[in-house]
């Protein structure tokens, strides 16, 4: 297994390393948010070495976008559970990831498309939801501002997925 394949796999393993400490009572925010950061690190980490080094895998490019929705997504549950994040977010963020792979597959599967890169807005999207974490684990005053901003960065992205993917099938069917 290559370098960076290994560093995504270690972000995987650091998911329930980064729920443990919110699970205690109390939950440990500081710690939690310490393992956050760093599998967040890996994420440049490993798309960087992969890159420079000429070892980015097909496996690789498929396990890294896992890697991130499941930790973000992870953490949007732990926080909701804990009265910290609205339900409603979590579930716009699910609806997002799961309407995007569910139009994934069926672009795949009708049609061949093999890969669906990462939109400038999809990137953005992630980079929100990720200082969202940070803010509210790290208990900054700036959750509700910082959810509306990310809500909005999450449906803007799921419906430029949408426009991609409607091109890409006009593309294909002529």
């Amino acid at each position: 297994m290559k370098l960076p394949n290994v560093i995504t796999f270690f972000r995987l393993v650091m998911i329930p390393v980064f729920l443990m400490p919110l699970a205690a009572v109390p939950p440990m925010y500081g710690l939690s948010l310490a393992v956050f950061i760093v599998a967040a690190a890996t994420d440049l980490l490993d798309g960087l070495l992969a890159r420079r080094t000429g070892t980015a895998t097909r496996s690789g490019s498929i396990l890294d976008p896992v890697a991130d929705k499941l930790m973000i997504l992870s953490a949007f549950v732990a926080l909701t559970v804990l009265g910290d994040m609205p339900l409603w977010f979590t579930a716009l963020a699910f609806t997002r990831d799961f309407l995007i792979l569910a139009g994934w597959s069926f672009l795949r599967l009708a049609y061949g498309i093999k890969t669906v890169s990462p939109s400038p807005a999809g990137k953005a999207n992630t980079f929100l939801q990720v200082v969202l974490v940070v803010i509210l684990l790290g208990r900054l005053p700036l959750g509700g501002p910082a959810i509306t901003l990310t809500a909005l960065a999450t449906a803007t992205s799921g419906i430029d997925y949408l426009i991609r993917a409607v091109k890409s099938l006009r593309s294909r069917t002529g």
